[in-house]
């Protein structure tokens, strides 16, 4: 989810004069990857949107099966929800107090049970649940200081258990949080050890692997980017995270354990970046090769399992951009071409499996677009011929996290797996036939044979 500089561009944008759009829209991209094998679908608009708007969060519960939220151009929550890979209208959520306002970030649990918070227009946070498929009434969480606040995120390990966090106060901003539990929110409350030596600063996601036991990040401080751990309900200290890419901002984070999260961001130089953790160890801030210029960075993050993750957000074309993470390498940051409105941006990203994503966002009217794992394609092998355990080189694109090489249908020992090349012994047992190799994104078989001597 982005930050407020994110919103402000965003509402800014139609008064650019390059750009031709008079209005901004909800975006949805879907994809999958295969390593550093992407490819991401054209975006597609979704209609509904009463005045455009925006999407800012969306969270899968399965392939097909997500949900996102933001506005539209009449400044009024929106939801969208995907069922069976097909999307249904853009709606808006009604019953916002003050008139009108804004879902910033969405967790779902399971199909149809999913919590949306953000902000309505009496500067109050705000969430909404859906149970059963069915929205109720949004409804304001009471207790931010300063008369004012904004929930930037959500993260849900079961129905009715929730963290969000944001941040208050107009003048001098201050990370806030507030924990549902059993369906109940507690208040709106302002994180002990942020306020003073930090500074102005603020939390822009959060990611739960158990009730109440999170971790958030942030901008502010020293070096713009915020960590904080929840165990059990108890708040560590909210803590810098030093590097060299200048004062950075964090806008996502993912964790698929805990002390195993990746959060992104865009780092002083303009440039999209990523800190891992593991083992509670939270590594160097690190940039991402690719992007064009001056970029703005990723605002969002997804990861089905240490090591891959997929990020997402906007470049200096305004762009929408992609990059995912195969076995602890990052791949290159993409844009994604195409989308109907001009200037795009992803915002948020909800993968159900390892290459298996939904991305959301703006362009200008509600879209939507599909990513899959990148075909394998077979350029070459050899030797054409040899015995029990010789080692055979297969040359070709989207070879990487290959599953299975099989001589006449029997598998062998994969030595190397690269995108482009396969090294494998061939098995006890082969025969003469053709080599079959499989990976996430199909299965292609040689055109000619090989020959067991």
């Amino acid at each position: 989810m982005a930050p407020a500089w994110v919103r402000a561009l965003r509402t800014a944008l139609p008064a650019v004069a390059a750009v031709s759009i008079t209005t901004t829209a909800l975006l949805i991209a879907s994809g999958s990857v295969a390593g550093a094998s992407v490819v991401w679908s054209t975006p597609a608009e979704l209609s509904g949107s009463p005045g455009g708007g925006g999407f800012f969060g969306v969270s899968c519960t399965r392939t097909g099966d997500c949900t996102a939220v933001g506005d539209d151009g009449k400044n009024q929550p929106v939801y969208a929800t995907e069922t069976g890979g097909v999307w249904g209208t853009v709606s808006e959520l009604p019953g916002s107090p003050g008139g009108s306002g804004q879902l910033s970030g969405v967790s779902c649990t399971r199909t149809g049970d999913c919590t949306a918070v953000g902000q309505d227009a009496n500067g109050q946070p705000i969430r909404a649940t859906e149970t059963g498929g069915v929205w109720r009434k949004i409804t304001e969480v009471p207790g931010s200081g300063g008369g004012w606040g904004l929930l930037y995120g959500v993260s849900c390990t079961g129905r009715g258990t929730c963290t969000a966090v944001g941040w208050d106060r107009l003048q001098q901003s201050q990370p806030i949080y507030a924990i549902e539990t059993g369906g109940v929110w507690g208040p709106v409350t302002e994180i002990s050890g942020a306020s003073g030596s930090l500074g102005f600063a603020t939390f822009t996601g959060v990611s739960c692997t158990a009730p109440s036991t999170c971790t958030v990040v942030g901008t502010g401080g020293n070096t713009g980017l915020l960590i904080a751990a929840v165990t059990a309900g108890v708040w560590g200290t909210v803590t810098d995270l030093s590097g060299s890419l200048g004062f950075s901002d964090f806008s996502g984070v993912s964790c698929t354990g805990p002390g195993t999260c990746t959060a992104v961001g865009s780092d002083g130089h303009g440039k999209p970046f990523f800190a891992a953790e593991t083992g509670g160890t939270w590594g160097s801030p690190t940039e991402v090769s690719g992007s064009r210029g001056f970029g703005h960075g990723f605002f969002g993050v997804s990861c089905t399992g240490p090591g891959d993750c997929t990020a997402v957000g906007l470049d200096k074309n305004f762009q929408p951009i992609g990059a995912t993470e195969a076995g602890g390498i990052w791949g290159t940051v993409t844009e994604v071409l195409g989308s109907p409105g001009g200037t795009s941006a992803f915002q948020d990203v909800s993968c159900t499996g390892a290459g298996a994503c939904t991305a959301v966002g703006w362009d200008g009217y509600p879209t939507v677009s599909s990513s899959m794992f990148a075909s394998p394609a077979i350029t070459s092998f050899s030797p054409s011929s040899g015995r029990v355990g010789a080692v055979v080189t297969i040359n070709g694109t989207n070879l990487d996290r290959c599953t299975e090489v099989a001589f006449d249908g029997v598998p062998g020992i994969i030595t190397k797996d690269t995108a482009t090349k396969i090294k494998v012994q061939v098995p006890a047992g082969a025969t003469t036939g053709k080599i079959k190799v499989t990976t996430p994104g199909g299965m292609v078989k040689t055109d000619t044979s090989f020959t067991v001597k």
